[in-house]
């Protein structure tokens, strides 16, 4: 741990002048206690996945693995060992990563305190059923599959974070009250820290994994994908898995995201995954897959695409400043560069909804949204060894399908590893942290569309973002992917691209208010609240 520390402090050192910029342009004032920090030496050449085959579970990153190949590949590697970790059967037979606690076991909603059990714990209806709790982020819109069926989400934590809530308390409304106006109070040491383990022992790790469901028509394909069957015997198919995890190193609450490898083609060719009437098999090249999980080839045929691109809703984002310098203003999506056939908005108006042909979805008549098109606006990239974040990813999946680990299942080699993103420098494991995300506004002074403030108090430290900086799931963020602009209803932010850290802040807020969060963790929305006294 010295050692890292002595070398963020030489980075620091040699890009004092550029922090300082940085900081000018964001209306900063220097501090003694601010920690400066840049963005992270690039990856070496060739990122591989030796030793990172998932025989243990990683609890921080290796200095040994920053100094040898750099720190993007470093934590690439992190979280790829840990998702083969988490894949790998338990004694039972059952992936570990279904034993670790769902969210209505970590914060129970009758309002009793969390306990930990040991073992398999099947996928509930109720939390992959569609609800406001389980839409997709910043949006709430449903995502429909190939089949027309709804595609469900899941939440579960490590037992380091249900032993956290069950010692401080902040299961319940008032404790988390508490913490939020302890966080207002002194942001650098009030609120909601989730525990970052040590050397030996896990911090906190959160879990959201997206389901496809299948029916007798046409089961889960159990040979390439992992698939469950909830309580009621519904067959799902897992498409994909944020990974987040706090350690003593990485105080930022790390995001990595896997997919499965039919979920959508990319956008445009020249990328790894094309457009075409089925995806490719990464195992078997000379074959191709069944189908896509979320592109219909011949609905985008029909619609007029060409075989080769599918246009979005690319229109520039647009708005203007009020008089006081800062408040935005009449924010809104460009006219887009083509007709979009993909990632367009889902919803349908009162006339569709209505309408006698209107398709139904999950047996449900009249939807209230439509299935549509999904492609990768982020092109997939192909192993060249040029360093690049995306070239890492891509170079550390190709050495990971050459050497599979033998005590795997062969159907997680049907996964990806997209891409992580995480704060160069890291961030402390106590205490708020600023940074900058979205596009830098016409504002006086200028700010980011989504900056970190911790309540304006400027001598928290300065961070950087670091990683893919426009990380996104196709089946979890298929509406704020890069190059997507859409407006989610009158007044609001428009839909565009960011990453985790545009929505997942270092703060502490109550349930409701916009949104219950515990240092980067929505899971604290889902404390109940009492009904008020009559």
């Amino acid at each position: 741990m010295n050692g890292m520390r002595m070398r963020t402090l030489y980075i620091v050192a040699m890009q004092a002048v550029a922090i300082a910029a940085s900081m000018l342009l964001a209306g900063c004032t220097a501090d003694a206690r601010r920690e400066e920090t840049t963005r992270p030496r690039a990856s070496s050449p060739g990122c591989d996945a030796t030793g990172a085959d998932g025989s243990r579970f990683w609890t921080d990153l290796s200095p040994g693995d920053v100094d040898a190949r750099g720190e993007d590949c470093a934590m690439l590697r992190f979280a790829l060992n840990n998702f083969l970790h988490l894949a790998a059967n338990d004694r039972q037979g059952h992936p570990r990563f279904m034993s670790y606690a769902p969210w209505y076991e970590a914060i129970p909603q009758d309002g009793g305190a969390p306990r930990w059990r040991d073992g398999y714990k099947p996928l509930a209806t109720r939390a992959l059923r569609k609800t406001a709790r389980e839409g997709q982020p910043g949006d709430g819109f449903v995502l429909i599959d190939a089949h027309h069926r709804r595609i469900g989400y899941d939440v579960r934590v490590n037992r380091s974070y249900v032993d956290y809530l069950s010692r401080t308390g902040l299961y319940r409304a008032d404790r988390l009250q508490a913490a939020a106006d302890a966080f207002k109070a002194d942001p650098a040491t009030g609120g909601v820290w989730l525990p970052a383990g040590t050397r030996d022992t896990p911090g906190a790790v959160s879990l959201k994994t997206a389901w496809r469901r299948f029916g007798d028509e046409a089961p889960c394909p159990a040979q390439t994908m992992h698939c469950e069957r909830d309580a009621q015997g519904r067959e799902w198919g897992l498409i994909g898995l944020h990974l987040v995890q706090k350690t003593p190193t990485l105080g930022e609450m790390t995001w990595a995201t896997f997919e499965h490898v039919a979920n959508a083609p990319d956008c445009a060719p020249g990328g790894a995954a094309p457009i075409a009437p089925r995806p490719r098999d990464p195992v078997h090249p000379e074959r191709t897959l069944a189908e896509w999980n979320l592109f219909d080839w011949t609905s985008y045929r029909a619609q007029g695409g060409d075989g080769a691109r599918c246009a979005v809703p690319d229109g520039a984002y647009r708005y203007t400043v009020a008089a006081d310098g800062q408040t935005l203003q009449d924010q809104t999506c460009g006219t887009p560069s083509a007709t979009p056939l993909c990632n367009i908005d889902p919803r349908r108006n009162a006339t569709d909804v209505a309408s006698a042909t209107a398709l139904s979805v999950d047996g449900e008549s009249n939807p209230a949204y439509s299935r549509i098109n999904v492609c990768r606006t982020t092109q997939l990239s192909q192993c060249t060894g040029d360093g690049s974040p995306g070239d890492a990813a891509a170079c550390l999946d190709a050495s990971l399908r050459a050497n599979f680990p033998a005590n795997l299942d062969g159907k997680w080699r049907y996964y990806r590893l997209i891409g992580n993103a995480y704060m160069a420098g890291h961030a402390p494991v106590t205490g708020c942290f600023r940074y900058d995300d979205g596009p830098m506004l016409t504002t006086t002074p200028p700010r980011s569309r989504f900056p970190s403030t911790c309540n304006g108090i400027d001598t928290t430290p300065l961070r950087v973002r670091a990683g893919d900086t426009a990380l996104a799931n196709t089946a979890m963020e298929t509406w704020m992917q890069a190059g997507t602009c859409l407006v989610p209803s009158p007044g609001a932010t428009p839909l565009m691209g960011r990453d985790c850290f545009a929505c997942h802040t270092p703060s502490t807020n109550p349930p409701g208010w916009p949104f219950g969060m515990g240092d980067m963790s929505f899971l604290f929305d889902r404390v109940p609240v009492p009904a008020p006294e009559p």
